[in-house]
């Protein structure tokens, strides 16, 4: 029996995905018709589509610069008319390391309180090389809607030994998933561009001081400036990584043409030959003629209320053409 995956496309479009073991080892994957599910356009969105669950209401985040509200209701279709500001935004001193924006890309709700956990820049320039500095933060909110970022500025969680450069640097861009007792971080490291991994028990609540960098073949570095090692000796995709219950592993979907990635443990990673579908490579260039897309994510099904709610939404954020 197939099993369902769903890719939506900036909350606008979803492209419905069976797939099936052929046998122990490998699988396919079949794209449905997509649906448009719509969705508000006023601040021209460049972060990854991000959902929590609380008491039957779906809470749907994305951002520039600031966070913002932009599902509210049942399931993803409960599109607000017009975003709501979280109040996770870009802070006014420039000392603060999310002064350039605060984005975020992933957060879990936890009986009594969501877990937030946000990419944040500082000293940016964006008009040389797309120069800026890069790390995670944390953040929580207690209906959802209204997030808080306790200890700031000391709320960062995960940041790089040497933030120095003069191009993009740091370490954010991540997606997170519940691995047993732990939360596992997904992380891109600019330094070196391979896909770093940290954890924290999801007792300490995700808090600053509680993450261990996973480096040498255990997680033995601390979250803030600690040394990190690549994940997936290439195999793993991106860090958008939801937990895929009906196969008892993670999956994960990579940028450019959004390729999968599976694991039985979130260290080791299976990659797919072929991507799930053809995008522009070339991510940020949009013309006159065509968008891009951009900003991979993995949601739960549940949340779009499908028949087959234990699957993963993906979803990808399209950017219009320029006009």
């Amino acid at each position: 029996m197939t099993q369902s995956l769903a890719v939506a496309l900036s909350g606008v479009l979803l492209l419905f995905l069976d797939y099936a073991p052929t046998n122990g080892s490998s699988y396919y994957v079949l794209i449905e018709a997509g649906e448009y599910v719509g969705g508000p356009e006023c601040c021209k969105y460049d972060n990854p589509f991000a959902t929590a669950s609380a008491n039957g209401i779906v809470h749907g985040y994305t951002a520039n610069g600031n966070t913002y509200l932009i599902v509210n209701g049942t399931d993803v279709n409960q599109v607000l008319a017009q975003a709501l500001d979280t109040g996770l935004d870009k802070d006014s001193s420039t000392d603060s390391l999310d002064h350039c924006g605060a984005w975020l890309n992933s957060v879990h709700y936890d009986g009594h309180v969501f877990r937030g956990f946000y990419h944040e820049e500082w000293r940016c320039d964006y008009a040389k090389n797309f120069y800026t500095n890069k790390s995670i933060a944390y953040a929580e909110s207690e209906d959802g809607v209204h997030f808080t970022k306790p200890g700031h500025p000391h709320n960062v969680i995960i940041s790089a030994p040497n933030t120095t450069t003069g191009h993009q640097t740091g370490q954010g861009d991540h997606g997170s998933v519940v691995v047993e007792d732990f939360y596992y971080l997904y992380y891109r490291d600019w330094a070196t561009w391979r896909i770093g991994l940290a954890r924290s028990p999801v007792s300490s609540g995700g808090k600053p001081g509680t993450w261990m960098k996973y480096y040498n073949n255990e997680f033995s570095e601390p979250g803030i400036r600690g040394q990190s090692s690549g994940i997936g000796a290439g195999n793993l995709t991106g860090t958008a990584v939801y937990r895929l219950s009906t196969l008892g592993a993670l999956v994960a979907v990579g940028e450019g043409s959004p390729t999968l990635s599976f694991s039985p443990d979130g260290l080791r990673w299976l990659r797919m030959k072929m991507p799930l579908i053809h995008t522009d490579e070339s991510q940020w260039n949009r013309t006159l003629a065509k968008g891009v897309f951009l900003g991979l994510s993995c949601v739960s099904g549940s949340d779009f209320r499908r028949k087959r709610p234990n699957q993963p939404l993906l979803s990808l954020l399209y950017l219009p053409r320029a006009t």
